[in-house]
């Protein structure tokens, strides 16, 4: 959705409600068009969904920093924190947001597969609909409560798109050293809920 400009933010800060959706990292010389103009973003994004008050369609913001940092001040939304597959050596590993300690494990593992397919793909969502930043949307609405094996299952469901997690990080060690991930409990998830091909969340340890 267009954002370019002071007057028209302030149009949607009034007329739409606002949630983050994540920020995402741009990898090998990608870069994305901003909705609120300029030069195309080339090292992260951020995105949001607007639903708009009366008449509850959804729209979507992609911007850089800047601008995203005036709609989380404006609409009083955290900052998101750049999901980083990658392994930095000044970070110890890279960054994937707050403390994990802090999260429900096998919601983590969910969240980190999701952004994994979303940073692999370069997934956007224009139109404010598409069921995997639908899925992203119901994680992160509270990382402390237990994960629901229904989401699970969709993003089990939507991997057989693409490709199992364990190509999407070794297409992804192509460019850079990846983390550390693990899946185990999406694993265990899936079995304990009747599913018996479990192999796109299983990794392969070299």
């Amino acid at each position: 959705m267009n954002c370019h400009g002071s007057k028209r933010r302030e149009f949607i800060y009034a007329n739409y409600e606002i949630k983050v959706v994540g920020c995402i990292k741009l990898y090998d010389g990608a870069s994305i068009e901003s909705d609120a103009g300029g030069p195309k973003i080339t090292d992260r994004y951020y995105q949001f969904t607007c639903k708009h008050s009366s008449t509850g369609k959804l729209e979507t913001i992609i911007v850089g920093h800047v601008v995203a940092r005036e709609i989380c001040e404006e609409c009083g939304l955290a900052m998101p924190k750049e999901f980083n597959p990658f392994y930095e050596e000044a970070r110890g590993g890279g960054g994937g947001g707050a403390a994990a300690t802090r999260y429900d494990p096998m919601r983590r593992q969910l969240y980190n597969a999701i952004m994994l397919i979303i940073t692999r793909y370069r997934l956007s969502d224009k139109s404010g609909t598409s069921p995997i930043f639908e899925i992203l949307n119901e994680v992160t609405s509270d990382m402390t409560m237990p994960i629901e094996p229904r989401y699970v299952k969709a993003i089990n469901t939507i991997l057989k798109k693409f490709k199992p997690m364990g190509e999407i990080i070794q297409d992804l060690n192509a460019v850079n050293r990846v983390r550390n991930f693990n899946f185990n409990l999406l694993v265990d998830c899936l079995r304990e809920n009747g599913e018996t091909d479990v192999s796109n969340f299983e990794l392969i340890r070299r």
